[in-house]
């Protein structure tokens, strides 16, 4: 089975995070972990024209969730029973919330943009991912929405691009979501919520949500 991520040229982030990683990247055992970098915080998310048009796809589709269920291919009654799971996660515990959104959409296939849509790099809306299914950035897209459903602010949720040092540095993307001061990552590879302080092979790039976005600069 292919690994659960993209090769570095599928996610063309440098035209807009410059030359942030430039200077060399050390061993992945030389700090606790990489989650302790500098981060820069900026408000231009228009820079990342796949991000924005997730929100705008997704804000324009959703009020229409019941009238999709039974008129489109690839058993779009999924799309009932995702809404109908997040009722069950309504006003629980946070940390049961991350819990339970990790597992549920981590049941679903993985399947490479180029086989799924016909294209390198395409990110999906919830709506698309529940019809379609789709690869690492659109599970951490589709648990952030999920999140943000359930009323869970954004200023504690982003969806984060990282390198993984295991596999030679190559791109993966994850959900960052942070339960009383601590940062966990949701990650369509791990079956658990893992505390990102425990995590020594990403290196984060850059963030996003849907207000602010994050450049990361390594420890030195």
């Amino acid at each position: 089975m292919m690994p659960r991520m993209k090769s570095v040229w599928r996610i063309k982030v440098w035209a807009i995070i410059g030359l942030m990683l430039l200077w060399g990247m050390p061993s992945a055992q030389a700090f606790q972990s990489y989650f302790v970098s500098r981060e820069v915080r900026a408000d231009s998310i228009e820079l990342f024209p796949k991000w924005t048009g997730v929100l705008a796809r997704y804000n324009a589709a959703a009020h229409g969730l019941d009238a999709i269920c039974g008129t489109e291919m690839y058993s779009p009654c999924r799309l009932k029973g995702w809404k109908e799971f997040l009722i069950t996660q309504k006003d629980k515990p946070l940390d049961e919330q991350i819990e339970a959104i990790n597992r549920f959409i981590n049941a679903y296939p993985y399947i490479e943009d180029i086989v799924n849509w016909g294209v390198d790099d395409y990110w999906e809306t919830p709506y698309e991912f529940q019809t379609r299914n789709g690869d690492c950035e659109d599970f951490a897209i589709a648990k952030f929405m999920s999140l943000r459903a359930l009323g869970v602010s954004g200023d504690v949720l982003r969806v984060t691009i990282v390198r993984d040092l295991n596999l030679g540095g190559i791109i993966h993307a994850i959900l960052l979501a942070t339960v009383d001061g601590e940062k966990y990552i949701l990650d369509n590879q791990v079956k658990q919520v893992v505390p990102a302080l425990k995590i020594y092979h990403y290196v984060p790039v850059y963030a996003i949500n849907e207000q602010h976005w994050w450049q990361y600069y390594m420890p030195q």
